[in-house]
């Protein structure tokens, strides 16, 4: 008959008791909890005015064909060039990219790039909107985002379905045009939406107007956290985000996700691994749960996630751990034990 070996019991019980009672408490220290997204290539795999000029052009929309047939060119070399993360005469038929934006030695920035075509295809949409009724506006836009539901990351909709059952406030802080984050808000369940505004200039084109929403979103989260009566020290954030125009965001949240990040958000990111520890990254908790990286590096290909750690190995360098995810139950729980380790972290 094979003995029991109690003070192993007891000792194995004493510790899930301990470690319930400090997620219990960790809980409790962070009652205000809020996470920003951003959405385009983030939530979304494709940019949300993408996916609405494909729409408009089949509409054959707009006052004026001459400029959208030649915004409608510049969108596409544009494209390739972000695609290709680099620009070549033969290639494209606007050699002006090239002349204007090749400001490193081995081609164009890839954030620059992409950047520039999503203002294109920005002044496409809005102007070939341009004689849309309002109706007719989020009547197009809630039909694209319906048309493309299911091609959003698996990552983000795992997280922001986790994020929801946890009572986090959800924001959305996007260079997309606002009539569009609007949708986007309604359709996945966000709190608050903040996106380009737009109006008509003095030749009827419309133009951007106010502040340019795809970039310093920690300002914008600032505001958003005033707005909620909601001081920095009293509230765990989360960010989440894609590119350059991010890092601001991401650098000032307690916890970060980078999914498929551009070149430079990744330099970005390790430069302050490397440079500033304290921010960067954690210390273990507790004794029965491993230590943390402040920001993960999600990839995701047809719709398998993987997520590194971007730590800091001193001799070594900046270095991730990486896991795979297939099973998303397993995704969950890895999500829910980072935001727990992220929470206890917080100093």
């Amino acid at each position: 008959m094979k003995t029991i070996d109690h003070s192993e019991l007891e000792l194995e019980l004493k510790l899930d008791f301990e470690l319930e009672e400090e997620l219990q408490t960790i809980w409790e220290r962070f009652p205000n909890r809020v996470a920003f997204f951003d959405i385009d290539g983030t939530v979304m795999n494709n940019p949300m005015p993408e996916l609405l000029k494909n729409e408009i052009a089949k509409l054959k929309a707009g006052r004026d064909g001459v400029v959208l047939s030649y915004l409608g060119t510049v969108c596409e070399d544009l494209r390739k060039a972000y695609k290709a993360k680099s620009v070549s005469d033969e290639v494209f038929s606007f050699s002006w990219i090239k002349a204007i934006y090749d400001i490193e030695k081995n081609g164009l920035n890839y954030d620059q790039l992409f950047g520039l075509y999503s203002a294109k295809v920005v002044e496409y949409v809005m102007n070939a909107m341009s004689s849309f009724t309002s109706e007719k506006v989020r009547s197009v836009a809630a039909k694209t985002l319906e048309k493309n539901k299911y091609k959003d990351y698996v990552f983000s909709r795992v997280l922001i379905e986790v994020l929801r059952e946890l009572d986090f406030k959800l924001v959305a802080i996007s260079g997309s045009p606002q009539f569009l984050v609007d949708e986007f808000v309604e359709r996945y369940g966000f709190d608050y939406g903040i996106g380009q505004e737009f109006k008509p200039g003095e030749n009827g084109v419309f133009e951007p107007v106010g502040r340019e929403t795809w970039r310093d979103k920690h300002i914008i989260a600032a505001e958003i956290l005033e707005e909620m009566n909601l001081p920095r020290n009293e509230v765990f954030i989360l960010a989440v985000g894609d590119t350059l125009g991010d890092f601001s965001l991401l650098s000032e949240a307690d916890l970060s996700f980078a999914v498929n990040p551009s070149s430079g958000l990744t330099r970005e990111i390790m430069n302050l691994v490397k440079t500033d520890a304290r921010k960067a990254g954690w210390m273990a908790f507790s004794t029965h749960t491993p230590s943390r990286a402040k920001f993960l590096r999600v990839f995701e290909r047809k719709s398998f996630p993987n997520i590194g750690e971007i730590y800091d190995l001193e001799v070594l360098g900046v270095n991730t751990l990486l896991q795979d995810f297939v099973n998303q139950d397993d995704l969950r729980n890895y999500i829910l034990l980072t935001i727990e380790q992220g929470m206890a972290a917080v100093q």
